[in-house]
């Protein structure tokens, strides 16, 4: 004959059951809490990361170059010609467009002047108010060789020399430098960006590495720096 279950000992069965039972809900809503939290967490130091623009210089490429220049003449910051070289007029342009926003001088195009430039071209109104007037290449300080194509063009190295031509758009001197594209014929295609320094009456091509490594210690003017050590 069965006999009948003690209620007392079901009872005391249950509630363990239901204390098991709400204990793991418990754990499983902390787990979730702490990976929320630690998700946010990630998220905020990531984006915080993200959000912090580098002062220093962009590296300056084709594309890059080509974008600076459509944009500064979308704030009325006249560059030329939209050519994704970076010469006198797109250096001008640029310095124009820091002077009008009160941006610190020299200037060089750092993710902070990208940032301020996009922004200026989102509101849709010009910054310079009128275009800057083109930087002239052929005048030189005296003392210093002249600064032509054809000066340059002698400077070339040996190795360049046979099949590279200075470009005439894409070249420019301060002081005791100067700085010029050069186009090298097939089979190379391809254009490279010298650094040339005085040298009495004539101009010598010289290794950017060092240099364009010194950082704010180089001699290099501003407007031969961006060109000779932030391209390729």
């Amino acid at each position: 004959m069965l006999k009948p279950r003690n209620r007392s000992s079901a009872s005391r069965s249950s509630r363990r059951l239901a204390g098991r039972v709400l204990t793991t809900a418990v754990l499983v809503a902390a787990l979730g809490a702490c990976g929320s939290s630690s998700s946010k967490s990630d998220t905020k130091t990531t984006d915080s990361k993200a959000s912090t623009p580098s002062n220093g210089p962009i590296k300056l490429t084709k594309i890059t170059i080509r974008k600076l220049q459509v944009d500064l003449d979308k704030v009325n910051c006249n560059v030329g010609a939209d050519d994704g070289i970076f010469g006198p007029e797109t250096f001008a342009g640029l310095q124009a467009f820091k002077q009008a926003e009160a941006m610190s001088l020299p200037t060089v195009f750092n993710e902070a002047t990208r940032l301020k430039l996009e922004a200026a071209v989102a509101a849709g109104a010009p910054v310079c108010p009128d275009a800057p007037p083109p930087t002239t290449s052929s005048t030189q300080a005296a003392g210093n060789p002249p600064c032509t194509v054809a000066a340059l063009q002698a400077a070339l190295p040996a190795d360049q020399a046979p099949a590279g031509t200075v470009d005439p758009s894409a070249f420019q001197c301060s002081g005791a430098y100067a700085v010029a594209s050069v186009d090298l014929a097939p089979p190379a295609s391809i254009t490279i960006t010298n650094l040339f320094i005085a040298s009495g009456n004539s101009w010598v091509s010289i290794d950017r590495v060092q240099p364009c490594a010194a950082g704010s210690g180089n001699p290099i003017p501003a407007e031969i720096f961006q060109q000779a050590c932030n391209t390729n």
